[in-house]
């Protein structure tokens, strides 16, 4: 298993069955650091690593950097090498009709094999975005809400995100509300 910690901008890998850290490592110390040095520094340590995820295409671990700016960055699996990274802004389709682009933060990401693209999710924005990684766009966006009792609910404080490909739901969790969210993914 693998987890982040924010304010370290560090990924941990832990080993589940021995219940122990069999390795971690910080950005800074991997190869390739270089080229996500400007996006890293200065960011604060609310402004760091949020989301972690596994592309099974590819091998690697794909972690998210909050915002200043918002960016998924590439990581191989032995934590040795950032491989590539993509910074995320309003010309890539992150926007939001209530909050400025430059404002939209990043909770999490997942990997959706099936699609060959990313969901991420915004708390700030209370948006969800599917990302194609290789055209470097936002396919699709939608608010994060629901209907109850005939009321447009909005989820707030959305900070993880999971899809299960094989019964086409995508599973939202709410820190604020300490709620779990059911969607199922519609064509």
């Amino acid at each position: 298993m693998f987890v982040v910690k924010e304010e370290y901008n560090e990924i941990i890998q832990i080993e589940v069955d021995a219940q122990q850290v069999v390795n971690r490592q910080c950005l800074a110390e991997m190869a390739g650091y270089d080229a996500v040095a400007q996006y890293l520094a200065g960011g604060g340590a609310n402004k760091g690593l949020e989301g972690i995820t596994w592309n099974n295409e590819t091998r690697t671990i794909v972690v998210m950097k909050e915002g200043a700016p918002g960016l998924p960055i590439e990581v191989s699996s032995d934590l040795k090498t950032i491989r590539s990274h993509q910074v995320l802004n309003e010309e890539n389709g992150f926007r939001d009709t209530e909050v400025a682009a430059d404002e939209i933060d990043f909770s999490d990401l997942c990997y959706d094999q099936s699609q060959g693209q990313y969901w991420i999710i915004s708390d700030e924005a209370k948006r969800l975005f599917l990302y194609d990684w290789k055209g470097n766009n936002v396919m699709h966006s939608a608010k994060l809400s629901y209907g109850k009792d005939g009321e447009y609910q909005e989820i707030e404080k959305t900070e993880g995100v999971a899809i299960d490909p094989d019964a086409n739901r995508l599973y939202v969790a709410s820190d604020e509300e300490a709620r779990l969210y059911v969607f199922d993914i519609r064509e």
